[in-house]
């Protein structure tokens, strides 16, 4: 049980706002103290009110907001005396004591007026007001549930009765007056089927008891029958919000027949306080309302009538017009309604499917099914009610079929005729009843980062295009469900591409200096994205993702994604589509050191880079590739692109077409990704951002059809020291060109001392761009002239980037092994005469080695 003590965070609050009072008031802040003195009494007032604090702590609070009340009213008055008279001099007598530190007035004392205090609706004080306002329902009473000091007007009043019930005179019995033996408790265990309906309008609370007997049958639970608690059990557990307090008996308050209701109902959980009087037929005895099923030898079971009698109570009587059982069941236990529109054009039947098999059979998910109005309704044979509640007691998945077992409480069990648990597949619960009705247990938390709401779903629309001698368009809306019309921060995108996303890698490739703007978020609640189909297109698939980012507390945004298209364009959702059965999901960040661009700037190489091993189908018969998806997540305002490469799964300088396995092709905001079936092998996967000046978090998501492994790729010189040496071919300093230019020797050098056996590695690289290009670059590491050699470059090099190239990224020498000593570093150029700066990167295993330059 959650308590409250002086130390609590709205005890200190109340007191740092007094003491805040104080220090105005003495500092003669007549004002700011009026307006912190009125917030300190609304702050101890509501602490004095709330019942799970002690009756001294709550006199002391009441006591403490009659103190600062009392300063406010006194700064009023002041207030209003400077007013009525500025210019009088007003010594201690006109001051109030204490305030302006006790000292009085002076001549030409200035006026106090005191600004109004307005009403702060997000304040706990507000909000519990708000709360206490919405217990009146229907002219009676229904406090908040952790409130015993406020009382309930009219306790025992009934519900008013029904057309039907009044028809045949019904009379308020207690049921030892109505000569059975009770259980009103329930000690025996009921099961769903048990339930008889006796009014046609409380079709969904029999639906929604009978779900929750299920539910306490397959899990221990005690949804709807811990609702209710004798008058005397009034132990309230804050920590609990969505399950009521285990059922507690008192002898004398079964004798009276006086219970309380714990329901959820205008915001907060609410005490419906009712007695044990049942509405009978005056003529043959039998129950007006819902009961259970009367065994033989065995007491009858009341409290689901008890539960039906407070809910009708809260909802103005018998004469109830109906809802559904999520309605309902979210007054009764606390858990979330969702309404799942069957015949809706969004309506996604695979998803839904994956969400009620899981939900139900986890126990986080109650089901129920709603028929719509037309009469007449059958399945197999079997009549159903129009506009009608059936409690689903069972969803089960086998080789042969999807299963829903539905119950129907309005059929007798002396019925031959008719079942009252009918066995209805999937695929015709989806054609005969118009809504699923789900409530969602509000505790369940998801066990992984991975369960977590993915913020990007994937669609597809099948098209077809009829005789259309012209180009046609496919309209596609996103609409975001609006939780506050308050927020801001909640943005979507949607993006949507003819055909399979996997271009041609040539045209892909022609995309990756572009960024599209297909994919700007917006914080609009729609989205529209046109489409063109050619009219030589006659059949395809339009790729759609919808994405969304915002404030990290919403857990789950809703959306509607519709299609809208011309007659000469038949459309539909694509619902055979489903994810490759292996994934695994990386974490990364781009920063100004592995942020490197697009492939047209040198620093692409630093990207993140990522070996990725496909291995080949164990399966026999199956295909040789492997059906591979690429996902690549970043902040909304970073366009990014993800680009696959056949490699040894080692780092990449740069893009070369003939490697490109797959590209996402122009940078988009936000996401980028890939679908291709690629053989199995080895790939080295690249994820950049458009420029280097574009940093943040991002994601990324491989999912493919066989096993595969995703491993980081280490940065070029990882765990090595390195050091860089700018330099330049100018006009004091051409280049000299290469050895075939018999001048090779005046190339700059640069001394490399290695002062113990390490491996070295040396990159060259251009800044800037020269005047004639293309530029050619090499670089060679040669052994330090001695007593017998005049120059390093007559000799053979120690290690060289091989034959000159003009990669963006620049050249670079392959790993090799020095032993102690000192060793001549030469950057060259093809062609004599280049005028531009050049940067070497030198990576050495060694510490304390030393670069510079040799004059």
């Amino acid at each position: 049980m959650l308590t409250s003590t002086p130390s609590s965070p709205d005890a200190r609050s109340a007191e740092t706002i007094y003491t805040k009072a104080t220090k105005a008031e003495l500092a003669r802040n007549y004002d700011e103290a009026f307006k912190l003195y009125i917030q300190a009494t609304e702050s101890y007032l509501h602490l004095s009110r709330t019942t799970h604090h002690s009756e001294s702590l709550r006199t002391k609070w009441k006591a403490s907001a009659g103190k600062a009340l009392e300063r406010a009213e006194k700064i009023k008055a002041y207030a209003q005396r400077t007013q009525v008279d500025a210019a009088a001099v007003r010594d201690g007598p006109g001051s109030p004591s204490g305030l302006g530190g006790g000292g009085g007035g002076s001549a030409g004392a200035a006026i106090v007026r005191l600004t109004p205090i307005g009403i702060n609706h997000f304040s706990s004080q507000e909000q519990y007001y708000v709360l206490k306002r919405g217990s009146l329902i229907n002219g009676l009473n229904f406090p908040l549930w952790d409130d015993p000091s406020s009382s309930t007007k009219n306790p025992d009043s009934q519900p008013p009765l029904s057309v039907e019930q009044q028809r045949v005179s019904a009379v308020w019995l207690r049921p030892a007056q109505a000569g059975s033996s009770s259980d009103i408790s329930g000690s025996r265990k009921i099961h769903p089927q048990e339930i008889l309906q006796h009014i046609v309008t409380d079709c969904s609370v029999c639906a929604s008891i009978s779900v929750c007997l299920e539910h306490a049958r397959r899990f221990g639970s005690e949804l709807a029958r811990s609702a209710l608690h004798t008058a005397s059990g009034l132990a309230v557990s804050l920590e609990d919000k969505t399950i009521a307090l285990s059922l507690t008996q008192d002898t004398r308050d079964e004798e009276s027949g006086r219970y309380n209701v714990k329901m959820f109902v205008n915001g907060a959980w609410r005490r419906i306080g009712i007695d044990d009087a049942l509405p009978y037929n005056s003529s043959d005895g039998s129950l007006m309302c819902m009961t259970i099923y009367s065994q033989d030898d065995k007491p009858t079971v009341y409290w689901p009538s008890l539960i039906e009698k407070s809910y009708m109570k809260l909802m103005g009587g018998y004469d109830f017009p109906g809802s559904n059982s999520s309605i309902d069941l979210h007054a009764i236990t606390g858990w979330i309604p969702d309404q799942i529109d069957t015949k809706s054009p969004t309506f996604e039947r695979e998803r839904t499917w994956e969400r009620l098999i899981s939900g139900f059979t986890e126990g986080r998910c109650l089901v129920t099914l709603g028929t719509g109005s037309r009469s007449g309704m059958h399945w197999r044979g079997t009549p159903l009610l129009s506009a009608h509640s059936y409690a689903v007691i069972d969803i089960d998945e086998n080789e042969e079929d999807r299963v829903f077992t539905v119950l129907d409480s309005w059929v007798r069990p002396e019925d031959e005729q008719h079942s009252r648990v009918l066995q209805i597949p999937w695929s015709e619960v989806l054609y005969v009843f118009d809504g699923i009705y789900l409530s969602w247990d509000p505790m369940w938390k998801r066990g992984s980062s991975e369960a977590e709401v993915d913020a990007n779903h994937n669609l597809h629309v099948n098209f077809v295009n009829v005789n259309s001698e012209s180009d046609e368009e496919i309209w596609i809306l996103l609409t975001r469900h609006l939780l506050s019309t308050h927020r801001t921060h909640d943005f979507i995108c949607l993006r949507a591409q003819v055909g399979n996303p996997a271009l041609p890698v040539s045209t892909r490739m022609n995309q990756l200096h572009e960024v599209s703007n297909a994919g700007t978020y917006t914080n609009s609640s729609h989205f529209l994205v046109r489409t063109r189909i050619p009219a030589a297109t006659r059949s395809g698939v339009v790729a759609v993702v919808a994405s969304y980012e915002g404030e990290k507390e919403a857990k789950e945004i809703g959306f509607t994604v519709s299609v809208f298209s011309r007659v000469n364009v038949k459309v539909a959702w694509d619902e055979s589509a489903s994810p490759p059965p292996y994934s695994t999901r990386v974490e990364g960040v781009l920063t100004s050191k592995n942020s490197g661009g697009n492939c047209t700037y040198p620093s692409f190489m630093v990207n993140p880079q990522y070996h990725l091993r496909i291995h080949p189908s164990t399966k026999a018969g199956g295909t040789k590739k492997s059906k591979t998806k690429v996902v690549l997540r970043a902040l909304r305002d970073v366009p990014v692109n993800v680009v696959v490469v056949w490699s040894k799964g080692d780092r990449k300088d740069e893009l070369v077409e003939q490697e490109v396995a797959v590209s996402s092709g122009a940078y988009t905001y936000g996401l980028a990704q890939v679908t291709k079936d690629l053989m199995p092998g080895d790939y080295t996967l690249i994820a950049s951002s458009f420029e280097p000046t574009h940093t943040g978090p991002f994601t990324i998501k491989v999912e493919c059809s066989t096993p595969f492994d995703l491993k980081s790729i280490p940065q070029e010189g990882a765990g090595m020291y390195t050091k860089i040496i700018k330099g330049a071919w100018d006009a004091n300093s051409l280049s000299a060109g290469a050895p075939q230019f018999q001048r090779y020797a005046e190339n700059p050098r640069y001394e490399l001392v290695v002062p113990s056996s390490g491996q070295i590695k040396i990159r060259l690289q251009l800044i800037g761009k020269a005047k004639a290009s293309p530029v050619t670059l090499n670089v060679a590491l040669f052994n330090a002239p001695t007593s017998n050699t005049t120059t390093t470059t007559s000799g053979t090099p120690v290690a060289t980037s091989g034959t000159y190239s003009e990669t963006l990224a620049g050249v670079v020498t392959p790993l090799v092994t020095l032993a102690k000593g000192r060793y001549e570093i030469v950057p060259s150029t093809y062609m004599p005469g280049v005028q531009v700066e050049f940067r070497l990167i030198v990576y050495c295993s060694v510490g304390s080695f030393e670069v510079k330059k040799v004059q």
